[in-house]
């Protein structure tokens, strides 16, 4: 994991750029069709600091902030970052775009661990079910990804396994009714791919708490001593697993999102 002072201070590559706004934009950023226009909005001030660095890196990228007070919820805001350069933004409005956003096999193979952990900041859910009789945590892993229909979705599917990601469909009612589910060791790979590259901001959505790691875990993963936590009854660790209390009152919601 990365701080966003830390982050802040470094020199970023073309290469780091590009990826990075690929997962931005699949997830919960934006290009204007009127005009090329990147925009982004989230709850999180550091995660927004991220992108202003990663806009301000762009030769001629001309950036903004600005600050709304969220009406539905007491002392919470939403922090928009807008970036200008009609060039870059016109090209990837080309790539992303139809109607609406697209998932093609030509975007699908520019999604790597840079572009990932962009779609798991904004995107990801590690949804935590207790098992009292086993007296357990389980962990999935999904991505909130409903607003691409099956077919696009199924091209990234494939895409993950390259990553030696095995992926499967879950159902909601919205969107286009699909999302993409992993679990197990699928999970541990997927969190130490993108672990370097998260904000420390989203923790709770890496850290995995198993009574047994020795016999349940892939100690060979890179950064498992970091995400692979332990315990030995669930009473331990219930407050710990739970999403930090301040990102529950600005989602107004108690998942893990």
């Amino acid at each position: 994991m990365v701080t966003v002072q830390e982050f802040v201070k470094t020199t970023l590559s073309s290469g780091y750029i590009n990826k990075s706004l690929y997962g931005i934009l699949l997830s919960d950023g934006w290009i204007d069709s009127n005009y090329p226009r990147f925009g982004f909005g989230n709850k999180n001030p550091n995660y927004c600091d991220m992108i202003y660095h990663i806009l301000s890196s762009i030769t001629h990228c001309k950036v903004n902030t600005r600050t709304y007070k969220d009406k539905r919820f007491e002392n919470t805001y939403t922090y928009r970052v807008d970036g200008n350069h009609k060039v870059i933004f016109q090209k990837l409005r080309k790539e992303l775009y139809e109607d609406r956003k697209v998932l093609t096999p030509k975007v699908c193979k520019k999604i790597d661990a840079v572009a990932l952990a962009h779609i798991w900041m904004g995107d990801g859910l590690l949804q935590k079910t207790k098992n009292r009789k086993k007296d357990k945590i389980q962990f999935k892993g999904i991505f909130c990804l409903e607003s691409f229909p099956f077919d696009e979705l199924y091209l990234l599917q494939q895409h993950l396994l390259n990553l030696r990601i095995q992926t499967s469909f879950y159902k909601v009612r919205w969107g286009y009714g699909i999302r993409l589910m992993c679990g197990g060791k699928n999970l541990q790979r997927l969190i130490s791919l993108i672990y370097p590259y998260v904000l420390t901001d989203y923790e709770y959505k890496l850290n995995l708490y198993y009574k047994t790691p020795d016999k349940y875990c892939d100690m060979t993963l890179a950064n498992t001593d970091h995400f692979i936590k332990s315990y030995s009854t669930i009473s331990e660790i219930e407050d710990i697993v739970r999403a930090p209390k301040k990102f529950v009152r600005q989602l107004g919601t108690t998942t893990t999102r």
